[in-house]
Order: C-alpha cells, then structure tokens, then sequence
C-alpha cells in the first residue's frame, strides 16, 4: 500500500501527467568511502525509501501508478553497505506497483513519457539524469510520428509537495518532536564533553553516540553540527 502523502500528490497533479522523482546521490569522500548519506527530503517524503540510486515513476492515469527503480540486491555489498530493499523488497515494503533495476530506466525511459502531457520533473538538481530526459524528448519530438507523444510541459514538482508538507499530520508532529528531543539531548552531551582545547570530532563521538542509541525513527539520522557550537563559544 502506498504512502499518504503519494496518494495526496496523484490527486493533485494534472489529469494525464507522469511524474519522475530521483533520489538523492551518495557522494564519494576518497577512493571507496562515501559521505555520509541523506535522502532527498521530497522523495522520503512521497515514497518512504531511504536508499540511493533510486526513481520513482508516479503516473496516476496508468495501471501501474507507482514504481521504483532500484538498486537490485547485492549480498557482497550489503557486508559493506548495508542492507537493500531490492527489486521485490521495492513492491513488497514500500508499496510500489511496479519495479525495476536502476539499470533498466534508460530504456524505459520513452514509454514513460510517452502519451503524457506533462512531465513533473525538477531540473538542475541531477544534472546527468536532466540530459537523459531532455535527449528522450527531443528525439521522440524529432521522430515526428502520431503514436508517440512526448510531454509538452515540464513543471517541478516542488510545487505541489512543498506546499504538502507544510501541513503536518499529528504522526508527523509527533515525529518532529521525538527528533527535536534526540537532538537537544545529543547537545547537552556534547556541552558536557566539551572541553579547552578539544578538536571537533572529539565533540562530536559522544553527541553523535547519543542521538544513535536513541534515533531510529524511521532510520533518520541526527548529524550534529559542532561548528555552530564553536562559533555560539567565541572561536572561528
């Protein structure tokens, strides 16, 4: 079963539209080792699904209204990176109606703009994936043939989930405020670790080791900033 918040955005976009919204990238730190990894807000939000390297494909008019393409399962990797949902976890936990390997969106790519008028899409954001799309639509407009019919209009779909989310549910209150609780209890033990002298990651183990024990919720993370601490002391 789908997520709320993606039924309410199927019912407020536009009669005979497609949707494709990616989520967020991981980015590499040195060599094999990654920053830390944090969902795009808008995607958690539409599909629950916290991994990267993943689209959503929303079309309310179709059959298949929601899928996922994804990451497939990968038991090597996941020793390292942790457990994934993989393509039948996709279907099974996060309610999509559809799914496919990551890998297969290129070539899908023409059927799911075809026979829609608009395209939600935001631009400027996944630059690699905004030439796929924009080259898709240019060559089925090139192609000039009645049986395909790309989109004519593009709109971001921040215009409908921004103004979704400034509504909150009283789950999602409830939610903020065991967040906010995680995180004003990671501060006071960073204000009792804190010491002359003392270098920011040396601040940051014991907060970061708080807000671990208690977080899971839902799996977010809360990543303390130590320079805003350290600024709010008097040092640069």
């Amino acid at each position: 079963m789908i997520r709320p918040q993606l039924a309410e955005f199927m019912r407020r976009m536009d009669p005979n539209s497609v949707a494709i919204i990616p989520s967020a990238r991981e980015a590499t730190r040195s060599n094999d080792t990654q920053y830390r990894f944090r969902q795009d807000s808008d995607f958690l939000y539409l599909t629950g699904f916290e991994e990267p390297e993943a689209i959503a494909v929303v079309a309310p008019a179709r059959g298949q209204k929601f899928t996922l393409f994804v990451r497939p399962r990968d038991p090597e990797r996941e020793i390292w990176d942790g457990r994934r949902a993989g393509v039948q976890g996709a279907k099974s936990e996060y309610g999509a109606d559809e799914s496919f390997p990551i890998v297969e969106f290129d070539e899908k790519l023409q059927d799911i703009l075809d026979g829609a008028e608009k395209l939600y899409y935001r631009l400027g954001v996944n630059p690699d994936l905004d030439g796929t799309i924009i080259r898709q639509i240019a060559r089925m407009r090139a192609l000039n043939r009645k049986p395909i019919h790309p989109p004519q209009t593009i709109i971001d779909p921040a215009t409908i989930v921004h103004e979704m989310r400034v509504l909150k549910s009283p789950e999602e209150i409830e939610l903020m405020q065991r967040a906010a609780d995680i995180a004003a209890e990671a501060h006071m033990e960073a204000m009792k670790a804190a010491r002359p002298g003392m270098k920011e990651y040396e601040i940051e183990a014991p907060t970061c080791r708080s807000a671990r024990c208690e977080e899971r919720i839902r799996r977010r993370r809360v990543v303390p900033d130590c320079r805003v601490r350290r600024k709010a002391a008097g040092h640069s």
